[in-house]
């Protein structure tokens, strides 16, 4: 996913790099700021108001590009 395509306040999926090779691991994200990286709050299991982050456009995805 592009830099420009990416829009604050948007909900996408977010894919951590792999710690092996059958790592699936994806979590929900929604974006907080656009700068030269993405601040997003990843929601996962234990933590209930979400990580802030700071990834790569790269790591993002909208669902409609996971079917």
């Amino acid at each position: 996913m592009e830099l420009e395509q990416v829009r604050v306040g948007g909900q996408y999926t977010y894919f951590p790099p792999k710690e092996h090779v059958n790592d699936n691991r994806h979590f929900p994200a929604k974006v907080e700021a656009v700068a030269k990286r993405v601040r997003v709050r990843i929601f996962m299991e234990g933590a209930a108001d979400g990580i802030v982050r700071s990834v790569s456009a790269k790591r993002l995805a909208i669902q409609h590009e996971l079917l």
